[in-house]
């Protein structure tokens, strides 16, 4: 392969990963040729804990001051991505307590009529990097970089707004294995829980082009029926740079691969607009562009 493309391909990857241009230009050269030049695509059980992942955080949030990003419920500065583990290395001003309250679960009634708030099954353990998030039984893995597993329970415990003796924290209770209540929750409500999501894999794995265009805030939210919306607002904002964001997000050296369903941009009152989705999936996810 030319050296100008290879070249290419580490300037993408670089932007939606957040390493530096020099560190995946490195790593792409040394790579076996066999091995290919892409990152690796993840398993359904990692795409499944991806969108569960995304769908629990709801709606993530980032203003970006003159200096830094000041208000932030979720923000990644850089990650890494393999067949069944994803590492996320977040931003300083992620709120900690925002992650653990929406991603752990609590059993908050019981018996037969157990609701479970969070990702039933969900664990988290000490990882090198920080923590590692799981379900027993299933080989997925979301590490959070920085993180220590006490930090995660103090921030889980402090962020509830339950009365804790109404809940009850199924990790403390059962921490390598599912507990009955979430068993029976997620074979009930397995449907509306996020099933093996192609399109929010795509998306958590290409979180890091946003902050690429330096928006002045970011936020998601879920755009019914089953699909995701992001709104990126800007200063000011041009044509160039909405085919720039385009082109990086379909870019044919990222996977999962995402395909262009729509575009407008209005030139008049700079705002946009893009579809994407994913072969095989029904989602679709809508990135707007707006002027703040």
């Amino acid at each position: 392969m030319p050296a100008s493309r290879i070249a290419h391909i580490a300037r993408i990857q670089s932007k939606a990963t957040g390493h530096s241009y020099n560190a995946v230009l490195h790593q792409l050269v040394g790579r076996n040729p066999n091995s290919g030049l892409l990152p690796a695509i993840p398993s359904p059980e990692q795409q499944q804990l991806e969108a569960l992942f995304i769908n629990r955080l709801e709606t993530m949030y980032m203003e970006r001051s003159d200096k830094a990003w000041s208000r932030l419920n979720f923000g990644v500065k850089r990650l890494h991505a393999e067949a069944r583990q994803l590492t996320l290395f977040l931003s300083p001003s992620t709120s900690l307590t925002h992650l653990a309250v929406q991603l752990l679960p609590v059993i908050t009634s019981p018996d037969a009529d157990a609701e479970v708030h969070g990702i039933p099954g969900l664990r988290a353990t000490a990882h090198p990097l920080g923590l590692c998030l799981y379900r027993p039984g299933i080989d997925a893995r979301i590490v959070l970089s920085g993180i220590t597993a006490e930090e995660f329970e103090q921030a889980h415990h402090a962020g509830f707004s339950v009365p804790h003796s109404q809940v009850r924290c199924a990790a403390t209770a059962m921490p390598d294995e599912w507990t009955t209540e979430e068993r029976t929750f997620a074979a009930y409500y397995g449907s509306t829980l996020g099933a093996a999501s192609t399109i929010e894999s795509a998306l958590l794995r290409r979180i890091c082009l946003f902050s690429v265009q330096n928006p002045k805030s970011a936020r998601t939210w879920h755009n019914l029926p089953g699909g995701i919306c992001v709104e990126l607002s800007f200063e000011s904002f041009s044509l160039d740079q909405f085919g720039e964001l385009l082109v990086m997000l379909t870019s044919p050296y990222l996977n999962p691969p995402m395909a262009l369903q729509s575009r407008h941009f209005n030139a008049e009152y700079n705002w946009g607009r893009i579809t994407l989705s994913c072969a095989g999936t029904e989602q679709e996810i809508e990135i707007r562009t707006t002027l703040r």
